[in-house]
């Protein structure tokens, strides 16, 4: 916890949420210290916010001022009596941690743009190349009903509602996250977070990094004409592009001369007695010795064994 808050305090995180946060009479701690808890917790003991409670049984864990963060539990009777059994945490704790990711979220845009800042400066980032990426996460109810849609599904749930969440990383730290509807495609989210890096962190001129679900014809209109570089993969069965580039490269190098069958068919064979020789001693060849210990004994095995002329 506390390495937790040194860090939190380098990146200027504490003076930033105390800046940005609406006060709520409701709240005793501020929101900086209330959201250091929920990521030291995750940095320690990964759970939701109901584990959490059991988190802080364990662990010291305190506000700036020295004033300890204790478990509210309910009373058993009152518990098994009421419509939530399985909720042992006293409803207004939990909702203090609820609170605290609403208003977290009502402050996302500063707190990111704010945030990066001060990564730059410390760590001198380049900022000329970005990688973006997606991912979903899915819901056991229904979810938030102008997000949660079913879509494809990445972790094989595809009855269940879900939203996707995508990544922006600059020179291996991540500077921004966006949430998505469920049914939309990756594609799609590309223009969005183009802009909102041009508009909120003043990247102008950028190398865009993106799988090949990032690619269609628009978006890569769009990178060129606002100036962007891109790397990107692409769909080499659907892309004519790629064929072409593959069928006028040479085998090997730049300047070499594509091998003839006769010359692959050799290549293979000689692989295959290095891979599967049980001596190095039978031959010139490195050979390494399978895990049986011994070759395999069909006919096209011992054929193979005398691809070197000394089997």
């Amino acid at each position: 916890m506390l390495a937790a808050r040194t860090l939190w305090r380098e990146l200027g995180l504490d003076s930033t949420l105390d800046q940005l946060a609406r006060r709520d009479r409701r709240d005793v701690v501020r929101l900086s210290d209330r959201a250091l808890v929920l990521v030291a917790n995750r940095l320690t003991a990964p759970g939701s916010e109901h584990a959490l409670v059991r988190w802080l049984e364990t662990d010291f864990v305190c506000d700036r001022i020295g004033r300890r963060f204790i478990a509210c539990w309910r009373d058993d009777a009152e518990r098994k009596a009421s419509r939530t059994p399985r909720v042992r945490v006293q409803a207004r704790q939990l909702q203090q941690w609820y609170r605290t990711l609403d208003q977290l979220h009502a402050c996302k845009d500063e707190t990111e743009h704010a945030l990066f800042l001060t990564l730059r400066d410390l760590f001198s980032l380049r900022v000329d190349m970005v990688f973006y990426d997606l991912t979903s996460t899915y819901f056991e109810g229904q979810g938030p009903p102008d997000l949660g849609a079913h879509g494809h599904s990445r972790d094989g749930k595809p009855r269940n509602r879900q939203v996707l969440v995508g990544l922006v990383m600059v020179d291996g730290w991540p500077i921004a996250h966006h949430v998505f509807a469920g049914n939309r495609r990756d594609a799609k989210t590309v223009p969005d977070v183009l802009r909102d890096l041009e508009a909120r962190f003043g990247l102008k001129r950028i190398v865009f990094v993106g799988d090949r679900g990032m690619v269609t014809s628009q978006n890569l209109d769009d990178l060129r004409g606002g100036g962007h570089g891109y790397i990107v993969g692409r769909n080499r069965r659907r892309s004519g592009e790629v064929s072409t580039i593959s069928r006028a490269r040479p085998d090997r190098g730049s300047n070499a001369a594509p091998a003839s069958r006769r010359a692959r068919r050799l290549s293979h064979r000689r692989r295959w007695f290095r891979r599967w020789s049980p001596s190095s001693q039978a031959c010139g060849c490195s050979s390494s010795t399978p895990r049986s210990g011994r070759p395999s004994s069909t006919p096209s095995a011992s054929k193979r064994w005398n691809a070197c002329g000394q089997g």
